[in-house]
């Protein structure tokens, strides 16, 4: 029903508020009618870019018409969960970077991120993606990123640093070089060691 729907949207995390309506479809008006225009997927006729979030909806789709699997069962996985997450001691904020907001390893971002943590009373640690916004997308920034991290590493609320990396530095359209990212670009072997063991030290 509409209810259980509303419960699930928000128990799920997705929604913090939601609106249930109903019409009586028995005395139609032009009233009831504007009504129900309101009450279509809001993101049915809105552009989407095709990446992974949009290719795993599209997955989620088919196998929902696929198995007659509905809304309200994959928000009960998602509700399930996040009380998994909860629970999980070793759970961690990412700091990621953002195309549209920049990088976000600096002081004041994660002094930021600890903030919110702390008014949640959440553990206070974070881990830092070297790659994707916070190096702007180019490979050999990651090393710039972890540098700027690991002066004050001993004392910081950061746990974790993600790198990307693979055997050959770089990446490539096609499979041709054994070893060589075919996604996103990467560190190669020996400069992700050098890392390593500077990380190590720092620690």
């Amino acid at each position: 029903s509409e209810f259980h729907a509303g419960y699930f949207h928000v128990a799920s995390g997705q929604y913090r508020t939601v609106l249930v309506v109903g019409a009586d479809r028995v005395a139609e008006t032009p009233d009831a009618q504007h009504v129900l225009n309101l009450i279509w997927d809001k993101f049915y006729e809105q552009d989407f870019a095709l990446n992974t979030v949009t290719m795993t909806a599209l997955a989620a789709q088919r196998y929902m018409h696929r198995y007659g699997v509905t809304e309200e069962q994959f928000a009960r996985v998602v509700v399930r969960s996040r009380s998994n997450a909860i629970g999980n001691p070793y759970a961690h904020l990412v700091l990621r970077g953002g195309s549209e907001t920049g990088p976000n390893f600096d002081a004041a971002s994660i002094e930021s991120a600890v903030r919110l943590l702390r008014a949640a009373e959440l553990p206070e640690v974070l881990m830092v993606d070297c790659s994707h916004g916070n190096s702007e997308k180019d490979a050999a920034r990651q090393i710039d990123v972890a540098d700027a991290i690991m002066g004050n590493l001993k004392v910081s609320p950061i746990r974790a640093l993600m790198l990307e990396s693979h055997l050959v530095a770089g990446r490539q359209n096609a499979p041709v070089t054994y070893g060589q990212s075919i996604t996103d670009a990467c560190l190669g072997f020996e400069e992700t060691e050098v890392l390593l063991y500077r990380l190590a030290d720092a620690v």
